[in-house]
C-alpha cells in the first residue's frame, strides 16, 4: 500500500504565496514596519509634548544630541520601535493573507517536537556561542571593557531589545514569513539555506566575528522551525 503524500504546509489552504508575490510582500512589510515606527514615535513626541511644552521638548531634544547617554536611550527607542514595528506588520501581513491559518504563516501553529530534543539543540548551541566567546576573548590583544552601561533606562532598554523584541520580531519574520513563503516553493534546503543566509546578513558586523555567533544560531533556529 502506498502511503499519501504529505501535503504542503498551507498550499492545501489556499494561501501559499508565489515567489514574486512573496518578494513584494517582504517590501511592503519593511516599508509597514517603517509606517508603524514612525507613527509611534509621532504619537510619543505629540505626547511629550503636551506633557512638557514646546519649550522643555525643545531643550529635551537638543540635550538628545549632545549628552552621549541620552543619545544611546534615544537610540535604544528607535530601535524598540522598529522591532515593534516589525512585529506587527509581520503579523498584520499573516493576517491579511492567511484568513483563519494566519498562524501557520508565522509559525505560531504548534509544533510537533518533543521538548528534549528542542532543549538539546538550545543547549548545544549556546555551549557552542559560550566556548567561541571564551576563545576570540583569548586571542583579542586589546583591554576587554568588562563594566557595560550603568544607566539603569539604557539597561533595560537594550536588554528589552535583545531578549524580548529582536526575537520575537526577527523569528517572526525569518522563521515565520519568508521561511513558510519559501518552504511552500523552494523544498527545505533551498529555504533553509536562504533563510539562514538572511538572518546571518542582517545580523553582520565590521570585523566578521558576530557571524561565527550567529550562523550557529540561525542553523539551530532553522531546524527548529522545520521540525
Amino acid at each position: 500500500m502506498v502511503a499519501a503524500p504529505v501535503p504542503p504546509l498551507l498550499a492545501d489552504r489556499g494561501v501559499a504565496l508565489r515567489l514574486p508575490a512573496l518578494l513584494v510582500s517582504l517590501g511592503a512589510i519593511a516599508l509597514a514596519a517603517l509606517a508603524i515606527a514612525a507613527l509611534a514615535a509621532s504619537l510619543i513626541l505629540l505626547a511629550l509634548l503636551a506633557h512638557e511644552g514646546r519649550e522643555e521638548l525643545s531643550d529635551l531634544m537638543m540635550q538628545a544630541r549632545f549628552d552621549p547617554v541620552m543619545r544611546l536611550q534615544v537610540g535604544a527607542g528607535e530601535i524598540s520601535l522598529l522591532y515593534v514595528g516589525l512585529g506587527a506588520a509581520t503579523l498584520g501581513a499573516a493576517r491579511i493573507v492567511g484568513g483563519r491559518d494566519w498562524r501557520r504563516l508565522v509559525a505560531l501553529a504548534q509544533a510537533r517536537l518533543r521538548w528534549g530534543k528542542i532543549v538539546g539543540i538550545c543547549l548545544g548551541t549556546l555551549l557552542y556561542a559560550a566556548a567561541l566567546t571564551l576563545a576570540l576573548l583569548r586571542l583579542q590583544t586589546q583591554r576587554v571593557a568588562t563594566d557595560g552601561p550603568t544607566n539603569l533606562l539604557l539597561l533595560a532598554g537594550l536588554i528589552g531589545n535583545v531578549v524580548v523584541l529582536a526575537p520575537l520580531a526577527e523569528e517572526l519574520f525569518f522563521r515565520g514569513w519568508l521561511y513558510t513563503g519559501l518552504r511552500e516553493r523552494l523544498g527545505f534546503g533551498p529555504s533553509f539555506a536562504l533563510t539562514t543566509l538572511a538572518f546571518a546578513a542582517m545580523h553582520w558586523d565590521a570585523n566578521h566575528r558576530r557571524i561565527l555567533l550567529v550562523m550557529p544560531l540561525a542553523v539551530a533556529l532553522g531546524i527548529l522551525r522545520e521540525a
